[in-house]
């Protein structure tokens, strides 16, 4: 398997992204058909009931014979709502499939390929990054076909010294907006929604996804955790019962009527465990709780939670709610640690998103490395050995001076999905495989401040109007909006490309730096 294949496989993960709102309870999967080089078709599995990925790609290729197929998860080889994809592919004579990662139901596990290899088709199944890439992509069709319950993903926005509100219970808001949009399109994306009982009663939320681009076809299931049936039927959660599905767990016996008049289901459970066991048999796949403190603690305790996605706001609050209750860790030995969520088994548990810093990244201006473009946005791939070697997935990096956050570390690459929004206001959508990028971690605790402080968010694209040798130096003139102007000062500092610089002089038209030898050395 060559770095070519590695690609392709690539793609068939990106294409399988395309239905993880639609496609649950069934897995998300990409497929590509090639031959000579070209790609003849790709498809991807939308919905449950529709023709799978392998199906649509085939029939995009038409005559696919001696093709090799690329599919970011085995190829089934039982008869489900649709026919074995095996069958298609052997009846449409391909000569190789090349397989990022094995399926875990049973009905298919190791058979869908030893099908191909029995019917004279050369089958490669991927490793390394790439394979976990694929499992990562389906936690939640590996945990509700292993574990027959949903995949757990706790979310919480916390403050640097871990509280999730004040002392008098404000939390709105902790989360910046890119935060909050984000868990929104996680809204879009999970089969169901969860509070307890407590941030129910003290935010009266909604728990629906909103404002997310296209629009969302379909909610989440709602679901309250509250033992004691305390739910008011004025709230909101309630009020909107009848339009939106609000599922209530109540412990056995809990007087629920007044919930289930109003619209709610009521599902009675002892523990947690229950709740979720119940949601698998309803083929639930994946449960976003969004809080509070105790659910959280009761479920860590009893190893129910898959995926940690915290918040880390830059303030300090104080007295104030923690990130759990009802549950401690007796002793340091006792601690629960964060390389539980890394991959493990055959269910995936996800440290890639175990804490996510929310717009607060701070940067000084001097570029740490001249990276190379391997792949061009959206997906921005940048070769770069140096800040590879110290980066995490969820790390913010400035790329020619916009802030992104890295999804992969693959050796000396690095990873970036830039989002439309930013390639309309940054130059980031002009570059082209081959172009050096400038390229600056976000500062860390205990960092040595040099520049001057940069967020990384991209005021205006200016345009090079003169450049002009002085000695060793070069004088470069820009022009820039109006509205950025009015922030320049001579003497000041202005960050061009991700550089810190000083401005020289200014007009109503631009503005001017001088840049030295060692700048124009190892920057773009």
């Amino acid at each position: 398997m060559d770095a070519t294949d590695l690609e392709r496989l690539q793609r068939c993960i990106d294409l399988a992204e395309l239905g993880a709102r639609t496609v649950a309870p069934n897995p998300m999967v990409g497929c590509l058909v090639v031959r000579d080089g070209a790609t003849l078709g790709e498809g991807w599995h939308e919905r449950p009931g529709l023709p799978h990925a392998e199906v649509i790609a085939l029939a995009a290729a038409g005559d696919a014979r001696g093709a090799t197929v690329y599919v970011s998860l085995e190829p089934c080889a039982h008869h489900g709502r649709t026919p074995p994809c095996t069958d298609a592919l052997i009846e449409a004579g391909v000569a190789r499939v090349v397989v990022a990662t094995a399926d875990p139901d049973p009905r298919t596990d190791g058979r869908g390929t030893e099908r191909l290899r029995a019917a004279g088709v050369e089958v490669e199944i991927a490793d390394g990054e790439i394979a976990r890439r694929a499992r990562l992509q389906n936690a939640a069709f590996r945990a509700l076909t292993l574990l027959e319950r949903p995949h757990v993903t706790y979310k919480a926005a916390i403050s640097l010294d871990g509280r999730t509100a004040t002392a008098s219970g404000e939390s709105r808001w902790i989360s910046s907006p890119a935060a909050r949009a984000l868990v929104h399109e996680w809204r879009a994306r999970s089969s169901a929604v969860a509070v307890g009982s407590g941030s129910a009663l003290a935010d009266d939320p909604m728990l629906t996804a909103r404002d997310v681009t296209p629009p969302a076809e379909r909610q989440p299931l709602r679901v309250v955790f509250d033992r004691r049936a305390r739910l008011p039927l004025e709230s909101a959660l309630v009020r909107s019962a009848r339009e939106l599905p609000l599922a209530v767990v109540v412990s056995p016996g809990a007087d629920a009527a007044g919930l289930k008049a109003a619209g709610a289901e009521v599902i009675e459970a002892q523990e947690p465990a229950d709740a979720l066991a119940e949601l698998g048999q309803r083929e639930l796949s994946s449960l976003l709780v969004e809080g509070g403190a105790r659910l959280a603690g009761s479920l860590l305790q009893q190893g129910l939670i898959d995926r940690l996605a915290l918040f880390v706001a830059p303030i300090l609050l104080g007295d104030g709610p923690g990130l759990l209750a009802g549950w401690s860790a007796p002793a340091l030995a006792d601690a629960v640690a964060a390389s539980r969520y890394a991959a493990a088994g055959r269910v995936a548990r996800d440290l890639d998103h175990l804490v996510r810093h929310q717009g607060a990244s701070a940067f000084t201006g001097i570029v740490q490395e001249l990276g190379t473009v391997i792949e061009p946005p959206p997906r921005l791939v940048v070769e770069a050995p140096g800040v590879a070697a110290d980066a995490a997935v969820g790390d913010s990096v400035s790329v020619d001076g916009c802030c992104l956050t890295v999804t992969v570390v693959d050796g000396a690459r690095l990873s970036f999905d830039a989002v439309p929004e930013t390639l309309r206001r940054t130059t980031l959508g002009a570059l082209a495989v081959g172009a050096p990028v400038n390229l600056e971690p976000a500062l860390r605790a205990g960092d040595r401040m040099g520049g001057h402080w940069v967020q990384g968010h991209v005021d205006a694209v200016g345009v090079l109007a003169s450049a002009e040798r002085e000695g060793e130096a070069v004088n470069m003139t820009f022009t820039a909006p109006e509205d950025v102007l009015r922030y320049v000062i001579e003497k000041g500092s202005i960050c061009v490309n991700g550089i810190s610089l000083t401005v020289t002089a200014f007009d109503e038209m631009g503005f001017s730096v001088s840049i030295i030898p060692h700048t124009l050395e190892v920057t773009n």
